[in-house]
């Protein structure tokens, strides 16, 4: 029996754990340089979950929006043109939330505080979120697009007759957490 126990060649099993190595490299090597196809299939599979959306520009492409999409809109915006009038969202177990308030001077004569109405956000592949206000509060959509942490430019648009679509000139909106307005409401400071 004794006969029939082998010895292991030295070399051999050197060759063999080189091998091996050589292997897992060579796999290692091969599923990175499929990452980038990995990569572009989910992002054509992404594309399958665009969505078409009234008063739309032509090619202009709607995502569904995450949470992560419009957490910043988050806190109190002051808008300069309206004097006095300031929109407020929230976020309530995933969901979007605005309300608008108008006090001190404001464009209305009476001093307001609006319902919170839920939102339904879309995000464009220019990012511009498009919210669409529960039906109860007759608003109408709103485009919104972020120019740094303290600014965004909120506009309407709509459908003319011939089909094309109008947008209305855009109101700036100042984050009142990260902006300071000068006492006339001409000038402000990011801070």
């Amino acid at each position: 029996m004794a006969d029939n126990i082998q010895k292991k060649n030295p070399e051999k099993s050197r060759l063999e754990h080189f091998s091996v190595r050589l292997g897992l490299i060579g796999g290692i090597i091969g599923i990175l340089s499929f990452i980038p196809q990995v990569r572009e299939f989910f992002g054509w599979t992404k594309s399958l979950k665009y969505v078409e959306l009234k008063a739309s520009f032509p090619n202009e492409k709607w995502l569904e929006a995450d949470k992560k999409d419009y957490a910043w809109l988050v806190g109190e915006w002051d808008v300069p043109k309206l004097r006095g009038f300031t929109a407020v969202f929230k976020i309530e177990n995933g969901k979007l939330y605005r309300q608008n308030k108008g006090v001190d001077h404001s464009y209305q004569a009476d001093n307001f505080i609006s319902e919170w109405y839920s939102i339904e956000v879309h995000k464009s592949t220019n990012d511009i979120l498009r919210l669409a206000y529960d039906k109860e509060s007759k608003w109408p959509i709103n485009f919104i697009r972020k120019d740094d942490n303290c600014v965004c430019y909120e506009t309407e648009r709509y459908m003319a007759d011939d089909g094309s679509i109008r947008s209305t000139e855009g109101r700036q909106m100042l984050n009142i957490e990260h902006t300071k307005l000068s006492s006339d409401g001409m000038i402000y400071n990011c801070h």
